[in-house]
């Protein structure tokens, strides 16, 4: 037979411990006045009752899940931009005289919804928009760099591209200014157009045997 002693301040304690299944628990007093508890019966012992504990579920947390953020996550982790100036090309020469150029952006995988392509000249922002393709106009004569950068619609910075340096050539403003004007090819006012032996106006030459046309009015002599 098991017997268990136990202080009468922890009767309480011990009767709410969970029992075997199928086994009866018998409490006594003993000569010494303690109380004592067992599984096997004994003269004038008495049979506890077991009472059912109750219990309480864990109550479980109702999170909610931004599932569209992790899935931007795993989004952005998993398939990335990459882009690149197209055109011009990095260290060519662009001719236009009124300074406009057509920035191409060579872009993968297509831009998604919500982003936008930002296009950058000589580091201030110059275009925007969710297209590849950007119209720049007068544009300073000069060495200039370009680069490109995908945001999303929270304004984080997806991907930015490598700069791109082109020089435009226009015509310069002090050409054909007031201060410069173009030279003038034109003979000066007042120059004959035949010189004076007419041979450039289909006459012949004045010669000792070509005296020239003789004068209509030829002068008087002299009175004596």
């Amino acid at each position: 037979m098991h017997k268990l002693l136990f202080p009468s301040g922890l009767l309480l304690a011990l009767v709410l411990l969970p029992v075997a299944a199928g086994a009866a628990i018998y409490k006594s007093v003993d000569e010494n006045g303690n109380t004592v508890f067992s599984d096997q019966p004994s003269p004038g012992a008495e049979q506890i009752e077991k009472k059912q504990v109750p219990t309480v579920p864990a109550a479980v947390p109702d999170v909610d899940f931004d599932d569209s953020a992790e899935g931007e996550q795993q989004e952005q982790a998993g398939d990335a931009y990459s882009l690149r100036i197209a055109s011009p090309e990095h260290d060519s020469a662009v001719r236009e005289n009124a300074g406009n150029i057509t920035v191409n952006i060579a872009l993968e995988p297509n831009l998604r919804q919500g982003h936008e392509v930002v296009l950058y000249l000589d580091g201030e922002e110059a275009a925007r928009g969710s297209m590849s393709s950007f119209s720049l106009a007068n544009i300073d004569r000069g060495t200039h760099n370009l680069t490109a950068a995908v945001f999303d619609a929270s304004g984080n910075e997806l991907a930015r591209s490598d700069s791109t340096e082109f020089t435009m050539q226009r015509r310069s403003r002090l050409q054909n200014s007031p201060e410069n004007p173009a030279p003038n090819t034109s003979a000066p006012e007042g120059t004959p157009t035949n010189p004076p032996d007419g041979s450039s106006s289909g006459q012949n030459p004045i010669t000792p045997n070509n005296p020239g046309p003789t004068p209509t009015n030829p002068p008087r002599p002299p009175a004596r």
